[in-house]
């Protein structure tokens, strides 16, 4: 059963929401106005804790970083950007990206990296491996078509991107070469790790298959 420990009222036309894996912060962002707002716990309720009117387009994906000190957002106006917690601001300018409204991101778990992608748009066939200190392009990736779903292993030494050009593709980070390329009979829709055993990578497609 599930137990509701807090409850409160969005603003309307909240678009993207996201809570950080610590639960001591919510973000979210308006859909037509693209105010983004930052909400802390101070042990009783969420309070606002700063908010940013940087964004000039709608914003499709918001991601905290696992030690829950910086937030990435995608942006419609062509950039990702990445928010200082601590510091409540940006943490440098925004880096550009093509991002469409399926855009997968995620930061590494040692907070070294980030990567961004998008299923569809300009940038759809490149997706990025980022320094997450400074905002800097480390490695451009490469895949026939847009990119649907990403993932860092567990010792962030790894990147897995499902594309729907029917392949996953397994990425070195530190270096930006593939390591390896898994063919599926239909878009790469979702990937996933054994939790017990890293080397197993699991790929689901379109077509409801689970490959191994």
């Amino acid at each position: 059963t599930f137990e509701t420990l807090f409850d409160g009222e969005l603003p309307n036309f909240t678009n993207v929401i996201q809570i950080s894996l610590d639960s001591n912060y919510i973000a979210y962002v308006n859909r037509y106005t693209f105010d983004f707002v930052v909400l802390e716990f101070n042990g009783e309720k969420y309070e606002q804790s700063f908010n940013s009117n940087d964004h000039k387009g709608m914003v499709i994906n918001i991601q905290f970083s696992w030690d829950s000190e910086n937030i990435l957002t995608a942006s419609h106006d062509g950039r990702a950007r990445v928010f200082d917690i601590n510091g409540k601001k940006l943490k440098y300018d925004p880096v550009k990206y093509g991002f469409f409204f399926h855009s997968p991101m995620a930061f590494s778990p040692d907070g070294r990296y980030f990567a961004t992608s998008t299923g569809i748009g300009v940038d759809a066939v490149r997706p990025i491996i980022w320094d997450a200190k400074t905002g800097k392009k480390l490695h451009e990736l490469s895949h026939f078509s847009g990119v649907m779903d990403m993932m860092f292993t567990a010792n962030s030494k790894r990147l897995i991107t499902g594309s729907r050009d029917k392949t996953s593709k397994v990425w070195d980070t530190s270096t930006g070469k593939i390591i390896n390329t898994l063919n599926v009979d239909d878009w790469a829709s979702g990937v996933g790790i054994n939790p017990l055993d890293s080397d197993q990578i699991f790929t689901f497609s379109r077509d409801r298959a689970i490959y191994a």
